[in-house]
């Protein structure tokens, strides 16, 4: 007959072996890991389990299954506390892992190395690797030679270290990103892992990481979405009570997009152009006829006798800005053809412009005299084009369109009119997609109207310059003669 004392033996054995199994397991997969891992509830207080949300448990997969991710995201979905134990578990139960966190700044930095305690310290004693005390307090290192290093986002982060694992923290806010990438890359490419994470930035549509993620996966790397509904409990009702008390409607909507289109654009509390509008027309763009030659396209062929006028917006061609010429029919709004691209020079542009106005009549043409607009002007006047819009109408004055403090806010101005009225067509989709990129800078004049860092307003411009000429575009049986081509 067994013993109370042999029982009690057995069951501790019983306890020891399945102590040693879970341990095995937890360190075998991070899955079996997070059954251990607690966190703090910063919205409640108190110490809590790691609750895996489904979203969570996915990315738990992609963690196993990528080198390199880019996670976009809201806040608040677990994602800190996730990528935490992540560092820990890599750091704690790798021979000689080195972990790498990169933050924004020195504080944001230890906040994330300070959850990697929390979670070590929580850990129950047969899964925690008891951790030594590390000379610095921007590390955690352990006796077989694993350390996690917190560093800000600075010129020279991450550079000399060879990592088993990079997690680059609310990178779309960090002035160093691209050059602390290419520090780590490479250790990377030789059987590390790199995890990239950010809510977006509302300053810019063009980061460096927005770029690496909407390049993905075309350049390598997984890409990952979770807005704000991807936190279980919340709903529409959540959201409206959220955004009722937010006191910044724009840096709300970057804080808890709902796609992954909405996190990347403009926020709409910023945006200049009427959202409602712009979606409306969105369902309008279509393919231009015939098919574009090169940078020019055609949606609508001259009607003869119709009035149309034409507006360029111009740029030096080498990648960055884009030169633009619409044409408007000064009648519907519409606008019926155009020249766009960022790679042509002015004077190409100008020939390629002075080409298709001839087909739609020779109508006025409208050119900003800018420092490239300048050499626009001159090519178009070399290649014979008589019908160039005039300060003030005036065929006394300058040829070209002066903008200034005047012309500009008029523009804008009246253009927002028209696209919140629905007087003006635009078929071109890229070209449209610029209007959205039109913000009111409250940083800059009282609220200048211009495109948002990283976006381009040059297509809305010309637009606004073809809305500004409209009421001086006439019928001209003169000028109505069909150009030989395609056009």
């Amino acid at each position: 007959m067994t013993t109370r004392e042999e029982l009690d033996q057995q069951i501790a054995l019983h306890e020891a072996a399945v102590r040693v199994s879970e341990a095995r397991q937890a360190r075998l997969s991070f899955r079996d890991f997070l059954r251990y891992v607690s966190i703090e509830d910063t919205q409640g207080g108190g110490v809590v389990p790691f609750v895996m949300w489904p979203h969570l448990s996915e990315v738990v997969d992609l963690l196993r299954l990528h080198k390199l991710l880019v996670w976009l995201k809201a806040r608040q979905i677990g994602a800190t506390w996730l990528l935490a134990a992540y560092c820990v578990w890599t750091a704690m139960y790798k021979l000689s892992a080195l972990v790498i966190l990169l933050s924004q700044g020195e504080l944001e930095a230890r906040e994330l190395l300070r959850r990697c305690r929390v979670v070590h310290r929580l850990l129950p004693a047969h899964i925690a690797v008891e951790a030594v005390e590390p000379a610095s307090g921007e590390r955690m290192e352990w006796e077989d030679g694993g350390r996690i290093l917190a560093l800000p986002s600075t010129e020279k982060a991450g550079q000399s270290f060879t990592a088993t694992l990079v997690v680059i923290d609310e990178a779309d806010f960090h002035a160093w990103f691209e050059t602390n990438l290419a520090a780590v890359k490479p250790t990377i490419d030789q059987g590390g892992q790199l995890v990239v994470v950010s809510t977006a930035d509302l300053k810019t549509v063009d980061s460096p990481f927005k770029r690496l993620y909407r390049a993905a996966p075309g350049n390598g790397w997984k890409r990952l979405f979770f807005g704000w509904r991807a936190r279980p409990g919340r709903d529409d009702a959540w959201y409206a009570k959220v955004r009722a008390q937010a006191t910044d409607l724009a840096l709300f909507e970057k804080h808890y997009p709902f796609t992954p289109e909405e996190a990347l654009a403009a926020p709409q509390a910023m945006r200049f152009f009427d959202t409602v509008a712009l979606d409306a027309m969105r369902t309008e763009v279509h393919q231009p006829i015939p098919p574009p030659d090169g940078p020019v396209s055609v949606w609508q062929r001259r009607i003869v006798g119709r009035a149309y006028c034409a507006f360029t917006d111009t740029a030096q061609g080498v990648g960055g800005d884009y030169f633009v010429t619409c044409v408007m029919d000064a009648e519907t709004g519409a606008i019926v053809a155009d020249v766009f691209s960022n790679v042509i020079p002015p004077e190409e542009g100008a020939d390629l412009s002075v080409k298709l106005l001839k087909a739609y009549g020779s109508p006025l043409w409208g050119v900003e005299d800018n420092e490239w607009g300048i050499l626009t002007l001159k090519t178009a006047v070399a290649l014979g084009y008589d019908n160039l819009y005039h300060r003030e109408n005036d065929d006394e004055k300058p040829a070209g369109w002066h903008t200034d403090a005047k012309t500009r806010p008029l523009l804008w101005g009246q253009l927002q009119e028209a696209i919140r009225a629905r007087y003006i067509h635009v078929w071109n989709e890229a070209g449209l997609a610029q209007f959205y990129d039109v913000v009111r800078n409250p940083l800059k004049d009282g609220g200048r109207i211009e495109a948002i860092a990283g976006g381009h307003d040059d297509y809305p411009f010309a637009v606004g310059g073809c809305w500004q000429l409209r009421q001086h575009a006439r019928r001209d049986s003169a000028r109505s003669v069909a150009v030989k081509g395609r056009w």
